[in-house]
């Protein structure tokens, strides 16, 4: 003998008498408007998916660009130690001109595509000292828009950082 309920239709009926509505729509399948508010329903998340899959790929692509110049300004600093040159380097608005005034290195340039800095002049140099210090900073828009870690690059006399724009000055973040 089983001590399990068995539950059959007719005390299902009398559970509930909508049970038989739940039963045929069950055989019946979905209907279009089921289909349509699944699709809706997808069509919202994949929205909001790609929204901030585009917003994290934008704020990667900056930041690439922002070590990118990083990396190029160490490079400037390193030969012109070794090769005795000085350089005159323009960041302004998505390229980076470095530019010999003396010595038997050649000009070089940095193409940004995704980020937009504010116009800086720095110079370098025979010893590899930065003469004139000064920041890279990315643009307003830039920097509100994806609100990152590091947004811009502090030049000393020797040391390269990169920082936060706080209080209008840039500020290292080591």
């Amino acid at each position: 003998m089983s001590s399990g309920i068995n539950l059959t239709r007719k005390t299902l009926l009398q559970i509930s008498p909508s049970i038989p509505y739940i039963t045929t729509l069950m055989r019946k399948g979905f209907t279009a408007f089921n289909l349509l508010i699944a699709l809706a329903i997808i069509a919202i998340l994949l929205n909001v998916a790609l929204f901030w899959y585009f917003n994290y790929s934008g704020r990667q692509k900056v930041s690439a660009d922002l070590q990118r110049v990083y990396f190029f300004l160490n490079e400037i600093q390193a030969e012109a130690k070794r090769k005795g040159c000085s350089f005159t380097i323009v960041v302004d608005n998505h390229t980076v001109n470095a530019t010999v005034d003396s010595g038997p290195c050649a000009d070089k340039s940095l193409y940004l595509p995704n980020a937009a800095f504010e116009t800086t002049t720095l110079k370098v140099n025979p010893f590899g000292v930065f003469t004139t210090r000064g920041s890279v900073v990315l643009d307003n828009a830039t920097r509100e828009e994806y609100n990152l870690v590091f947004d811009c690059i502090t030049v000393s006399a020797f040391r390269i950082c990169e920082g936060k724009v706080e209080d209008g000055s840039c500020v290292c973040k080591y």
